[in-house]
């Protein structure tokens, strides 16, 4: 149970950080509009600079990593890339092109990212998918996203 209220505090605080993206890629006040591949970067670095106490303290476990498992390196790396890097950058340059309820659209086109984690836990780790459910899912995802969208 906790793992679930941590992921949903996880995500509110993904929504919260949105809004000060928004803030910086779509300004509404008049200020100008900052480029979305800066603010990713800025918003990256910063994250990194918050964190990095946490990498620090432990030592350890970062000199075995690199001196063992250079494997898991390997995946940190490309988690960086994938969900840091590419993934915030595509969503902040989507997020800079969206006028009038951004963040709402935004906030439901997010809901297709347990639709992506589902299908590659079932590709890359085999992971038991109800096929039925998923596709249901996903069509009561793009039909709630679409009804949405299309009430402007």
């Amino acid at each position: 149970m906790l793992g679930y209220l941590l992921i949903i505090a996880g995500n509110a605080s993904l929504a919260i950080g949105i809004l000060f993206i928004r803030l910086l890629t779509n300004p509404k006040d008049g200020s100008n509009q900052l480029n979305p591949f800066f603010v990713t970067s800025l918003v990256a670095v910063s994250g990194a600079i918050i964190l990095s106490p946490i990498l620090f303290s432990h030592t350890g476990e970062l000199i075995d990593l690199l001196r063992h498992q250079k494997i898991k390196v390997v995946h940190a790396v490309l988690a960086g890339l994938f969900y840091i890097a590419m993934g915030e950058l595509l969503f902040n340059v989507g997020l800079s092109k969206l006028d009038g309820n951004a963040l709402s659209q935004s906030g439901l086109l997010a809901l297709s990212f347990p639709l992506f984690a589902g299908l590659a836990g079932y590709i890359f780790f085999k992971e038991t998918i109800n096929i039925v459910r998923f596709f249901i899912a996903f069509i009561l995802m793009a039909a709630g996203f679409l009804v949405f969208v299309s009430g402007k």
